[in-house]
């Protein structure tokens, strides 16, 4: 039996998506991309007081994906992105232990404004190993033999 391991989340990119790695032509893998993206939840304390929650995750995209989103995703705009969550870990100088966690992004979704035009039109990217169907499909839809 497979484990699952799948993550959606919706939020605003904290900055313009930036280009950490390209591979030389003819490698097996192509451009990576990084961006972080804030989902802000607000709720009321046992007290009775209104709170803030902000979390900060960092996305990553590979290969085509990360290609298409480069040159459309901006500072600001709000897109869910569905994905894989990853830890790395790593020894700091001082010789802690650290980890961090990103999401590895399968399929992107978003909204942006037409130019010279109030509506928005809606984009939705995918990793080519999944279609939107069977992404929407593994993570909606889910059985346990």
């Amino acid at each position: 039996m497979n484990h699952l391991n799948s993550i959606l989340l919706e939020g605003n990119l904290l900055s313009d998506p930036k280009v950490v790695v390209t591979a030389p032509l003819g490698e097996s893998w192509g451009s990576m991309v990084k961006f972080d993206l804030a989902n802000h939840r607000v709720y009321r304390s046992d007290q009775g007081e209104t709170k803030d929650d902000v979390l900060m995750m960092g996305c990553i995209a590979f290969g085509d994906l990360a290609e298409k989103i480069m040159p459309i995703l901006k500072c600001g705009m709000r897109a869910r992105v569905l994905g894989r969550l990853r830890c790395s870990k790593w020894t700091a100088k001082d010789g802690s232990e650290r980890k961090s966690y990103e999401i590895v992004c399968q399929h992107i979704e978003f909204k942006r404004k037409k130019r010279g035009n109030k509506d928005e039109e809606e984009f939705s990217l995918s990793d080519e190993e999944k279609t939107a169907d069977k992404v929407s499909e593994s993570v909606f839809f889910y059985q346990y033999d």
